[in-house]
């Protein structure tokens, strides 16, 4: 109670900003970070270029199937 009285009153300054949050942010998550950047980027792609073969493959499937 002590320490938020002080802060209330001005004593006590917060030392932190957002600046140095995300300076912290990047310096102890910096592998995290771009693994998660890398999964946003690359299985979105990934799922597209799958379906956009599955489409294709079946695509010719069915136009055998209706020549026969």
């Amino acid at each position: 109670m002590e320490y938020l009285a002080k802060v209330k009153s001005g004593e006590v300054r917060f030392s932190r900003n957002f600046e140095t949050m995300v300076r912290e942010v990047l310096e102890v998550y910096k592998w995290q970070l771009l693994a998660g950047f890398l999964a946003m980027v690359l299985l979105p792609v990934g799922w597209i270029m799958w379906t956009d073969h599955s489409d294709k493959k079946r695509a010719a499937t069915y136009a055998k199937a209706k020549l026969q």
